[in-house]
């Protein structure tokens, strides 16, 4: 299910029309029915700096997997629906960087409460240096499968 996260007035202002509680009735609906549950949750979101973006980010992830999530995707907030480039150009939304992403895994990993994955859909998108993209990506696809943190990349070029 498509959470997007639990900060309750972003998620208003997302327009989701639904809020946590009816999230909650969902997931206990499909755990009374004997139905995994994998909740969607945006790392980038509009209207919140990057400290509260990545701090509730987690904060989403612990919701979800105490509603009964087995699992959770961290999906980077893209631009290019027209929405998000409206709060762009407001300078409400700033698309996440890759390591706002390798971060929310992180401390969503941390949580010990289930499996964490990090979307790597057309994530060149969200990398500054080309020169260790490659290798964080390889990262971040081997954090999903093997679900633990591993150390990143050094890279001369962006430090």
């Amino acid at each position: 299910m498509g959470l997007e996260t639990a900060h309750p007035e972003v998620l208003r202002k997302l327009n989701k029309r639904f809020d946590l509680a009816r999230f909650e009735r969902s997931a206990r609906f499909l755990a009374a029915e004997r139905i995994a549950l994998r909740a969607f949750i945006l790392v980038g979101l509009p209207f919140l700096d990057r400290r509260s973006d990545l701090e509730w980010a987690v904060k989403s992830a612990a919701f979800a997997f105490s509603c009964g999530a087995g699992a959770v995707t961290l999906i980077p907030t893209r631009a290019g629906n027209g929405a998000m480039d409206r709060l762009r150009e407001s300078g409400q939304f700033a698309p996440p960087t890759l390591a706002a992403l390798e971060e929310a895994q992180r401390g969503a990993l941390a949580l010990g409460r289930g499996r964490v994955f990090a979307d790597t859909w057309a994530l060149e998108a969200f990398s500054a240096c080309p020169h260790c993209f490659a290798a964080r990506r390889e990262r971040l696809e081997a954090v999903n499968q093997m679900q633990r943190d591993l150390p990143a990349p050094r890279c001369e070029a962006c430090g």
